[in-house]
């Protein structure tokens, strides 16, 4: 399997959203992803390609973590999604990671 790494485009939102949807069993990470796109929020935003096909997304917005000084501007992770037709070929992935 060829696997490829590349910022994501608006023509990958359907499979964005077929991936998230899948992954997490409902539309719940798509429809945040959606939202903080919308207001123009994503530090980054990429699909993983396997075989040339969009097989997983991972996303990370910005956050500001609140100090007693002043706020440090941060980046969360969320969502990471692969979609199961990778993992079925792939085997599951780790729970946990160390």
């Amino acid at each position: 399997m060829n696997l490829a790494i590349r910022r994501a485009t608006p023509a990958d939102w359907p499979a964005i959203v077929d991936i998230n949807d899948s992954a997490f069993g409902g539309a719940a990470e798509s429809a945040l992803i959606g939202a903080l796109e919308r207001l123009g929020r994503p530090v980054i935003s990429l699909v993983a390609l396997a075989d040339g096909i969009p097989a997983g997304h991972i996303f990370f917005s910005p956050v500001r973590i609140q100090s007693p000084g002043p706020p440090i501007p941060a980046a969360a992770l969320a969502p990471m999604a692969v979609s199961p037709r990778v993992t079925a070929v792939i085997g599951p992935m780790p729970e946990r990671a160390y």
